[in-house]
């Protein structure tokens, strides 16, 4: 039998074992992919680089604005809330995604949306200021120029420089009948106020009488710039000044515009003095009086209360008592004995005088004068007003004096009066106004003086008065509101 065949083993070189691969994820089977897990976007980061975005869009559109107009264009004071909003949304999404553990996107965001409204807030910022110093060094200048006018007594340039650019082309501010160019000017482009109200807000403005009131002795010191804003046609200035008087130094508010031409009227920024909102400031302890103010003042009161008196005499027909006023008080006991002999018929009316006792003295003559009202007086070379409408009115009022209407009225200027020690003497300015119903309106002066003493006596001691002066000054049309008639 045979054996069975034996075959040798074939030699098996064995292969290297494979090294394991990564895993492949097969749909449904809960693998992993290796691509960078979805992160979701931070809505704050979103909401504050859009509004960063936003503010950017709009300096950028105002700064070709201001370039294509060449002139400054300024964004409401309240658009600064939007950067600063938009760095706090930037701030709370970063610690927001900073603490999600990379579960939210956006940081780049954020630091972007901080960039831009640090670098346009800043830069918006230093254009604003740089503004601002420019305006207050011009409005400055311009104001304290007006000042010097106004200390110096220059009332009529002081007042061109209260209109309005525009109203001031052409007019030469050194010409002699510079208030009657002024006048016309405005009487031709003015719809509203006549021209004679707009110079009366000028000259009894509180500010600009105390100036005059002691031009020598006032001192002005810029204290800031207030406020300012950015107007139509240019820019308005809020400036403060310290005004210091022997009287009073108080603190005084100028309101400044600067204007630019629009059709090229005028070349360059111009400015002028808003006269309406200029005056004594009326913040507490801003306005302190020394001890010649405090005398000033109660000589002031005092005068005013007399001449309220005066004014009663006259409407009672109390005639002997209101002329004794205008005489000096050591004459007038023997000066009423002496007049209370007249006694022919319209003595009191000063009729006839001349005729029933031809031989009178001085002192009877100025008295009858008195009474057919030649003590009100005006003055041709300062008067405002046609001559025919001047003498018409005066004569109203002059007989008046003897003979009260309610057609003629008149009353003491409630603005502050001018006090002025003369010699021995201390003179009172009042501003008066008269209406001489149905058309007329007159604007002057009263001047009462006492002695000088009383500017450093007892405050309770009696004070004397005299009346030296009425003289009206102008004649007007009575505004609507004054033309039916007052108490007396």
């Amino acid at each position: 039998m045979a054996d069975p065949t034996s075959r040798p083993e074939a030699h098996m070189t064995p292969s290297p074992p494979m090294s394991p691969g990564p895993a492949q994820a097969y749909p449904g089977d809960g693998g992993e992919t290796s691509e960078t897990p979805y992160r979701p976007l931070s809505m704050l980061a979103l909401l504050g680089f859009g509004i960063a975005s936003l503010y950017c869009v709009v300096m950028l559109i105002l700064t070709i604005a201001a370039l294509i107009l060449s002139k400054p264009s300024l964004a409401p004071w309240w658009t600064l809330i939007i950067p600063v909003v938009a760095i706090f949304l930037c701030l709370a999404a970063r610690i927001h995604i900073i603490r999600s553990e990379e579960t939210l996107a956006g940081l780049n965001l954020t630091k972007w949306g901080m960039i831009m409204c640090i670098i346009v807030g800043l830069s918006y910022g230093a254009y604003v200021a740089a503004i601002r110093v420019a305006l207050q060094q011009q409005a400055d200048t311009f104001a304290q120029q007006w000042l010097e006018m106004v200390r110096e007594g220059q009332s009529d340039r002081a007042f061109l420089f209260t209109l309005h650019p525009a109203q001031r082309v052409g007019i030469d501010e050194e010409d002699p009948n510079l208030r009657k160019e002024m006048e016309l000017r405005m009487l031709s482009q003015s719809k509203g106020m006549p021209p004679h109200m707009i110079f009366q807000q000028f000259s009894t403005n509180e500010m600009v009488r105390m100036i005059q009131a002691d031009p020598s002795g006032t001192k002005v010191t810029f204290k800031g710039m207030n406020a300012w804003d950015n107007v139509q046609d240019g820019y308005k200035v809020a400036l403060t000044y310290q005004i210091s008087t022997d009287e009073c130094t108080f603190d005084a508010i100028l309101l400044v515009k600067g204007c630019e031409a629009e059709n090229g009227e005028f070349r360059g920024r111009q400015w002028y003095v808003d006269i309406r909102e200029s005056g004594v400031s009326r913040e507490p302890n801003t306005f302190t009086t020394t001890p010649l103010g405090d005398a000033h003042a109660r000589l002031s009161q005092s005068g005013e209360s007399f001449l309220g008196s005066w004014q009663r005499k006259l409407v009672e027909r109390q005639h002997l008592d209101a002329f004794l006023d205008t005489r000096p008080l050591q004459d007038r006991d023997r000066e009423r004995a002496q007049l209370q002999k007249l006694t022919w018929p319209g003595a009191a009316a000063g009729v006839g005088s001349e005729l029933l006792q031809p031989n009178l003295g001085s002192l009877e003559k100025e008295y009858l004068a008195f009474l057919k009202g030649e003590f009100v007086q005006s003055s041709k070379d300062r008067f405002e007003g046609a001559p025919e409408r001047r003498d018409t009115t005066l004569a109203r009022i002059r007989a008046s004096i003897v003979n009260p209407s309610q057609m003629v009225e008149t009353n003491v200027e409630k603005t502050r009066p001018t006090v002025v020690k003369v010699g021995d003497r201390v003179r009172v300015t009042y501003g008066v106004r008269s209406i001489v119903r149905p058309k007329d309106l007159l604007h002057g002066i009263l001047v009462v003086e006492t002695d000088a003493k009383h500017l450093q006596g007892p405050a309770d001691q009696p004070i004397y008065w005299q009346i030296v002066k009425c003289e009206y000054q102008g004649v007007y049309d009575v505004p609507p509101s004054l033309a039916a008639p007052g108490p007396q």
